[in-house]
């Protein structure tokens, strides 16, 4: 067997697939035999032998992070998604729920009583299906009253104006947010802020928000039928423990793997038949795509690809030739291209395709 320290055995090819070796018994008789009645060439070469020997290399990974749709990210701490939401802005004027207020337009008058109801919406990046949200999240709400008078607390009210704000993803309660006219006046012109925190609930795309002023009957004011009330919605950032997305053509790179080759004797490498860089997947998220690998040092280059397709061994093909122009080198592997999934799939900010790899190669071994 060579002296070759950095070279290692791979365990299940410890076995010696002989080409020649010299017969013996019955075989010796039968090819004597055949020698006698019909002039068989009997083998005269040195017994030779394949054995197949590995360089294993470290792993490399291709991260979440490179696989997330637009506008969703990971937080330094990889604890969670983030994702920013557009603000969602609210108007609503009082002829738009208030029917005698638009026929009072202009008139200072009794102030009737009313309710004004705004609705709008925002969606999750495209591509995320789903999100649960995490504590860390809030939600932050500004009323901006531009209605001339008071809506909550209004003089000579026989009840308690309210302003409710509900953020909702379906039927699930996103935030909500309850003013009261007994603790928090909203004068004309005034702008209220208010910080909602988020529940943990698992959020479709879509979130829904609602905002409801309860104002009662009064005392005389100004009834202007044009203003309005002007809430804006926003959340910098959301903060999700995992989410469903789809991966759709996202290009990848694989982290740098380097695999050391310098050390190779050159009795290995002058006996070397072939081998295959074996990779062992790992991947919980189903990716498919065609990667391109690349292996380069001090020179030396050769581009191959990958097929990847769930988790399984891939084995890439090398000559003999390609392996002696890697021999001698630090040699770094890198892998990138196009990935995607065949249907959504459930990701956490620590999820990543992992992939071992090793260099198995054909040494012929001759007997003296």
């Amino acid at each position: 067997m060579p002296d070759a320290p950095l070279l290692r055995p791979v365990p299940a090819s410890l076995v010696y697939l002989v080409k020649n070796r010299p017969a013996t018994g019955p075989v010796a008789a039968r090819l004597a035999a055949c020698a006698l009645a019909a002039g068989c060439a009997l083998p005269t070469d040195a017994p030779s032998w394949e054995t197949r020997w590995s360089i294993p290399a470290a792993s490399t990974d291709i991260s979440v992070r490179s696989l997330l749709p637009e506008g969703m990210s990971v937080s330094a701490d990889s604890a969670a998604f983030l994702v920013a939401v557009d603000p969602v802005v609210l108007s609503r004027t009082i002829s738009d729920d208030c029917r005698a207020c638009a026929v009072l337009n202009g008139q200072t008058i009794a102030k009737p009583d009313f309710v004004l109801r705004a609705t709008g919406g925002a969606t999750l990046p495209a591509d995320v299906e789903a999100a649960r949200l995490v504590a860390g999240s809030a939600i932050d709400v500004t009323i901006e009253n531009q209605l001339g008078f008071d809506p909550l607390r209004v003089a000579g009210a026989a009840s308690e104006g309210r302003l409710i704000v509900v953020v909702r993803s379906g039927a699930d309660v996103v935030a909500a947010d309850t003013v009261r006219s007994a603790d928090t006046p909203l004068p004309a012109g005034a702008v209220l802020r208010r910080t909602l925190p988020v529940r943990q609930v698992t959020v479709g795309r879509d979130l829904a928000v609602e905002a409801v002023i309860e104002s009662p009957a009064g005392e005389p004011v100004r009834i202007d039928a044009g203003r309005a009330l002007v809430v804006r919605a926003s959340a910098s950032t959301l903060r999700f423990g995992d989410a469903r997305v789809r991966i759709a053509s996202r290009a990848v790179q694989t982290t740098a793997l380097e695999i050391d080759l310098s050390g190779v004797p050159d009795a290995v490498r002058d006996r070397v038949e072939g081998g295959e860089l074996v990779l062992d997947v790992d991947d919980p998220m189903a990716v498919r795509g065609t990667l391109l690998l690349e292996l380069a040092g001090d020179g030396a280059r050769i581009e191959k690809s990958v097929v990847l397709d769930g988790s399984g061994v891939r084995r890439v093909a090398f000559t003999r030739d390609e392996l002696a122009t890697l021999f001698g080198h630090r040699v770094v592997l890198t892998g990138r291209g196009p990935v995607s999934t065949a249907a959504p799939v459930t990701v956490t900010p620590r999820s990543a395709v992992r992939v071992r790899a090793r260099f198995d190669f054909t040494l012929r071994t001759e007997s003296r």
